[in-house]
């Protein structure tokens, strides 16, 4: 047995132990999840104690040069479901993705205010942030209206329970210029 295959074995096997108790928000779960500032290990949500509960959507609108905003628009990120899907669902990566992006941008901004970061009167601290700019970078990549001189964008939660209920705002972005999107 080669080295290569020992030293690969002995490192995926320690991921994957590590990655049971890091579900888990007491002892060594709670430990886990404050040292891993790189977000190696994976958090799943699929079952107790924390599944997820909630679908989220985002939504962009323009601003045009005179200040009106256009109505809200839903960027189709996950896609309904079928049984060929358990077997190949080359989709899914991007519904993880998106779901991943709003999981971290909630603990980022969970950890902050635990610090004692005042982040309704500094959004400049969170809106230089990966998830923020990822958002906002996939917000910008939607076809512009005509006039358009700014561009805004909004995650909402939508528990699945009650799906007749308004979506819960989770974030409103600022409006952003996107002279810098246009060639």
């Amino acid at each position: 047995m080669s080295w290569g295959i020992v030293v690969s074995s002995a490192i995926f096997g320690t991921w994957f132990l590590l990655s049971i108790p890091y579900q888990f928000n007491k002892g060594l779960g709670k430990k886990l999840q404050e040292l891993n500032h790189f977000s190696l290990l994976p958090g799943w949500t699929f079952f107790a104690p924390s599944p997820g509960t909630s679908d989220y959507r985002l939504v962009y609108r323009d601003v045009d040069q005179s200040g009106v905003r256009s109505e809200w628009k839903e960027i189709k990120w996950c896609q309904p479901r079928c049984a060929l899907d358990a077997i190949w669902h080359p989709h899914r990566y991007r519904q993880k993705v998106m779901v991943d992006l709003i999981s971290a941008f909630a603990k980022m901004l969970k950890h902050m205010k635990e610090q004692g970061v005042d982040i309704e009167n500094n959004p400049q601290l969170w809106m230089i942030s990966t998830p923020y700019l990822t958002f906002l970078h996939i917000a910008m990549l939607m076809p512009l209206e005509s006039h358009t001189r700014s561009r805004q964008f909004a995650i909402l939660e939508q528990k699945r329970w009650a799906p007749q209920e308004q979506p819960a705002l989770v974030l409103c972005s600022s409006a952003h210029d996107v002279e810098a999107r246009q060639p």
